[in-house]
Formats: C-alpha cells, structure tokens, sequence
C-alpha cells in the first residue's frame, strides 16, 4: 500500500474516531475475525491516545485475546484496519508488527519462593527478605 493511500486511510480513521485535535496513536477500524461461521470479532472500532491506559475486559469467549492476536499479527483480520502511529500494520506479521513498536506477553504463572526457600538460600539478601517476612 502507497504512502500516501496509508496517510490518507490513517486520517480518516482517527477523524472517524477522535473528537479532538490529538490523534491517536492505535486505531482499529472495523476489524472483524471470523472462524468459519464464528464471528469473534465484530466491527471494533478503537483508538488510544499517547499516554493513556486502557483496558479490555469481558467473559471468557468474548474475544478479547482475538482482539490483541490482531493487533499484534499473530491473526490475521476478515475485515477492517490497524493503525499505529499513523501506519497502517493490518496484516503484518508479528516480527514487523513488533519492530513497529507493538509487542504483548503472554500470561504465564509465576512461581516465587516460598518462605522455607528463602531461608535455605545463602546470601544475606535473602535473609532479610525471611526475616522480614509474614
């Protein structure tokens, strides 16, 4: 896609979804996933703005990993567009999705030391850290 086909699109899609004279640094436009004849994602329209803090949330099912798969490239969308920093990134893969400046981590479980563990290890940080402890 030209350069200017991806200012123009990225103009009209923060027009479409911002109010003000800032623009957003991540717009999704439309996006729609479809599995066969499941629709996960149904004509999202998002914006972020630089610096703020948004959330995502809902029921198992309700498409939100679909949501940062697509933003991240990992799945491709049936429909609609991403936008970062006024480049258009639907259907990168994720290698240049995160050369672009996005990248997610996946939740794992963390296991930290239990109390026992602590006292057993030797250096003098640990220590502290029982001591203090409970």
């Amino acid at each position: 896609m030209s350069e200017k086909r991806n200012i123009q699109l990225a103009r009209t899609c923060i027009a479409a979804v911002s109010g003000s004279d800032v623009q957003p640094i991540l717009v999704t436009k439309g996006l729609t996933v479809r599995f066969g004849g499941l629709t996960a994602l149904d004509n999202v329209d998002f914006a972020v703005m630089p610096g703020e803090l948004r959330a995502v949330i809902g029921p198992n099912g309700a498409g939100k990993s679909t949501f940062f798969n697509c933003l991240t490239g990992v799945i491709q969308p049936t429909a609609g567009h991403i936008l970062f920093d006024v480049d258009e990134i639907t259907g990168l893969p994720p290698n240049r999705v995160s050369q672009k400046g996005i990248a997610r981590s996946i939740k794992s479980p963390i296991s930290y030391p239990t109390r026992q563990h602590l006292k057993t290890h030797g250096s003098r940080r640990s220590r502290a850290v029982t001591a203090g402890a409970c």
